[in-house]
């Protein structure tokens, strides 16, 4: 036949068999036998035909889909010359398909990457305790052998995670105490419950806790010994400077009286450094123990109040503003009333400092702010704000942003508010202020 389409092929043979046993049919009611034979083996013929072209429609679907279940990217034989249209279709979905494809596996490579990279432990376990995926990282922190497929096959140090994981409720976070290498080394970890393709899964977090803690109290301890070098080499120096000189003075017989007078200075002048020194040793041990809060009700616009009176000089002196605002205007607290008024006192001389350094014609302004609905104090400030850089150190003891600042304030006042059972929060943009923030 003449035509390409298998479907014209299959309405041909169809419409011929349907003639033919017509023409049978008529050659029988005009009492001829054999004509009609003949006709009905024609119409029988033509009806197979069209019935094996059929079966050859069907078979080459079949290859087409056999090729996309198998994700090959090719179309059966002949496919482009019978099934144009379909042709057509076919390749505009294995370009979308690959696409989408080509997507799925370089967004997989860089979740991959990106977990093979961190130092957080992740384990994907199913509900029977089943290994599903795990990266690095948790290798490395459970100690998982290489072959194992079960959370069994863990050390017996992690027998307690073990059977937490398991029974833990989606989002639920617990610490623990994992004795490794001879030492008990602080996890965090998280469990998330979900479900891939109808099968649930629990993913879990290990992050190790000893190394950020390690990290943190290595910067504290390299930051105090500079603070310390630092203040004790300028108490130190002109103190021994000034002896040095005394010691001249007095190796003559008698002292004139300007030269008494000389002495009674220097002497006045080491005794004020030793007093500084003393003092600022006394408040590295407060920063080392903190007294328990002697509770009483305090009214807060009153301590306000007088935070304001000690530091008006204080302000007056770079033309800066201090506002209240407390609402309710009856509002009090539950706290110690000398301890909160050191916190409000050093933040307040903190913002008042940040103060100074702005540009000159700006309105400076520190604002005391007490919201009893939403809980929380605040001092607030409209200077230069805190870099970016400085806000991940800014609460590590002994770093401060001041060149003559010591780091033990902002510290010192944290101490307080965990020791009321409350949060202190730095909230800063570089360039529009900063609002040190407490949450009771």
């Amino acid at each position: 036949m003449g035509f390409k389409s298998p479907y014209r092929q299959f309405f041909f043979h169809v419409l011929l068999g349907c003639a033919f046993v017509a023409a049978a049919t008529w050659s029988y009611g005009q009492q001829r036998p054999f004509t009609a034979i003949f006709f009905a083996l024609l119409a029988g013929a033509f009806l197979l035909a069209a019935w094996q072209v059929l079966l050859r429609i069907e078979r080459r679907w079949w290859l087409l889909f056999d090729a996309w279940e198998a994700g090959e990217h090719r179309q059966p034989a002949s496919f482009k010359d019978y099934y144009a249209e379909a042709y057509r279709r076919w390749q505009a979905s294995v370009v979308a398909l690959q696409q989408q494809q080509e997507q799925q596996e370089a967004h997989n490579l860089f979740l991959e990457t990106l977990l093979a990279n961190i130092e957080v432990g992740v384990i994907v376990l199913r509900l029977d305790g089943t290994i599903y995926w795990h990266n690095p990282a948790a290798v490395r922190w459970l100690r998982l052998p290489p072959a194992a497929r079960h959370l069994q096959q863990l050390p017996p140090a992690w027998e307690t995670w073990k059977q937490w994981v398991l029974q833990a409720a989606h989002h639920e976070e617990h610490l623990f105490e994992v004795p490794i290498d001879h030492s008990l080394i602080s996890f965090s970890s998280k469990v998330s419950r979900f479900a891939v393709l109808g099968e649930s899964l629990i993913a879990a977090s290990i992050q190790n806790l000893q190394h950020l803690m390690e990290d943190k109290e290595m910067m504290a301890w390299q930051q105090l010994t500079r603070v310390l070098t630092h203040e004790i080499s300028n108490s130190v120096t002109p103190i021994a400077s000034i002896l040095a000189s005394v010691r001249e003075l007095m190796q003559g017989e008698a002292l004139a009286a300007e030269e008494q007078e000389e002495v009674q200075q220097a002497l006045a002048l080491v005794e004020r450094r030793a007093q500084e020194l003393t003092r600022f040793v006394q408040e590295f041990r407060h920063l080392a123990k903190m007294p328990e809060p002697n509770r009483q009700w305090i009214e807060v616009r009153a301590l306000f109040e007088e935070v304001k009176q000690l530091l008006q000089q204080e302000a007056d002196a770079i033309q800066a503003s201090i506002e209240i605002v407390v609402a309710p205007a009856g509002m009090q607290l539950w706290a110690d009333r000398a301890l909160l008024m050191q916190v409000l006192i050093n933040l307040c001389k903190n913002a008042l400092h940040a103060l100074a350094d702005t540009q000159a014609g700006k309105e400076r302004k520190v604002r005391l702010v007490a919201i009893e609905a939403e809980r929380y104090l605040a001092v607030e400030d409209n200077g230069l704000g805190i870099r970016p850089e400085a806000m991940q150190r800014l609460l590590v003891p002994f770093f401060s942003t001041k060149k003559k600042g010591s780091g033990i304030g902002l510290s010192l006042s944290r101490q307080i508010v965990r020791a009321h059972g409350w949060r202190l929060k730095v909230q800063s943009e570089w360039g529009k202020g900063t609002c040190i923030r407490i949450d009771f």
